[in-house]
């Protein structure tokens, strides 16, 4: 296995710019750690299985697991009204709980701030909390699904009320020195970090650095940072039950009820879903110069991590490319077909779910999928369209009006998007 894991991590990463690491575990044991490419480019200095990287949303399950706790210890009820534990944040007369938070259930606003937050130090979870806390909700908690990172910032401040401890204390002391995660950070810009991982994007074809998103705005939504061998500690401690109860875990692969009886596909920090018929709970993780993956295949008792310093790395496709391999799947075979201008053109433009845009543009009788990383997109119908590098990403257009296609289901290896036509910023 590690050779076939080697062999496609050398395709996918230049050795001599920014890279990855990956670690595999089977059943409870490590089939596969390593690095590829530098962790500074600058300095040629390599990647190691105890590199530190800034993992991103990858921190939302890790905050989830330290709720956990403080609800394991008896010391918060997930159900009870966060104004048992914040008297003073605004609910509007909403039953605002920290199981809505966990969950992306509770519809509070996720503007952080007025603005672009990069290169922005001046902004931290106190500011962010007296910006979002007045603005409206989108809909009455446990209604409905909307990812947010405000409710990770609201999670965190909830810790530090519980715990008395700041939240990077309470994460170092009650879930990673439990855990062994010997290198697990909170990611903050002005701290001496030993092996940190620079972060690296591409900026029309040349290598450059990121503009810097402060690890005190993401907080407890995305500003923690660890190793692949931390990854693989805290992989092994979820599935031996070494801080959560057996119980605690299945609580946070359930996915959410709503009010209407309905579910959704998110649990407690975790995203919740399946991979060619193989039950799974993960997470992705990017922010300006990373790019992350974690995958835990439950029924499987297999988990795989992949880490990257390259904004523009798909951390999905070399997730995916690895289950694929331990799993014996079969790529799939699509017959090409042709689709005229006039037929890409409909599809050309801004598509947008919760926070998130989706970019479509045309190059030549190819259309572009623009994300962290440009794809071309070859068609298997006149609306639907496929990835030639990645076998799971397909997009399907729909719902036409004056011309053009409103409406994109999205598939990629590990999640599915439904998004709306929007105006296009950048038009």
């Amino acid at each position: 296995m590690i050779g076939e894991i080697d062999a496609l991590m050398q395709e996918m990463v230049q050795a001599d710019g920014p890279g990855a690491a990956v670690g595999v575990m089977q059943g409870g044991e490590i089939i596969h750690m390593g690095g590829y490419g530098l962790a500074n480019v600058e300095w040629s200095a390599p990647i190691t299985e105890q590199t530190v990287f800034r993992l991103a949303s990858i921190s939302k399950p890790l905050t989830a697991c330290a709720v956990m706790v403080l609800a394991e210890r008896g010391d918060l009820d997930l159900h009870a009204p966060i104004t048992d534990y914040l008297p003073d944040y605004p609910t509007s007369g909403h039953q605002l709980t920290a199981y809505h938070l966990l969950t992306h259930t509770a519809g509070i606003s996720n503007e952080r701030g007025p603005g672009d937050l990069k290169d922005r130090y001046d902004i931290n979870p106190h500011t962010m909390l007296a910006y979002f806390s007045q603005r409206p909700f989108y809909f009455k908690p446990g209604t409905a699904y909307r990812y947010a990172n405000t409710t990770y910032v609201l999670l965190g401040l909830l810790i530090e009320a519980v715990s008395g401890q700041p939240y990077a204390a309470f994460m170092q002391s009650h879930v990673f020195a439990p855990l062994n995660m010997e290198t697990a950070c909170f990611f903050h810009h002005r701290a001496i970090i030993p092996q940190r991982a620079t972060g690296y994007t591409r900026h029309k074809g040349q290598l450059r650095h990121p503009r810097v998103f402060s690890a005190d705005i993401s907080y407890a939504g995305g500003g923690l940072g660890g190793s692949i061998r931390d990854m693989m500690a805290w992989v092994r401690g979820l599935r031996d039950n070494t801080l959560i109860s057996a119980e605690g875990w299945a609580q946070m692969c359930t996915p959410a009820m709503l009010e209407d009886g309905s579910s959704t596909y998110y649990g407690l920090g975790w995203a919740l879903r399946a991979y060619h018929g193989h039950t799974l709970a993960g997470h992705s993780g990017t922010t300006p110069g990373f790019s992350n993956q974690i995958v835990l295949f439950t029924e499987d008792d297999l988990a795989i991590c992949v880490l990257s310093n390259n904004a523009r790395f798909d951390s999905d496709r070399a997730a995916a490319a690895i289950a694929r391999h331990l799993f014996d799947i079969e790529t799939p075979k699509r017959r090409p077909y042709i689709v005229g201008a006039g037929a890409l053109a409909k599809c050309i433009g801004a598509y947008a779910v919760a926070d998130k845009t989706i970019h479509f543009l045309r190059d030549e009788n190819n259309l572009i999928l623009r994300t962290s990383q440009d794809r071309r997109l070859l068609a298997v119908g006149r609306n639907t369209f496929f990835s030639p590098d990645n076998p799971d990403v397909s997009v399907a257009f729909s719902d036409e009006v004056d011309g053009v296609y409103t409406t994109i289901t999205m598939q990629t290896s590990f999640s599915t998007y439904v998004a709306k036509r929007v105006q296009d910023p950048s038009a």
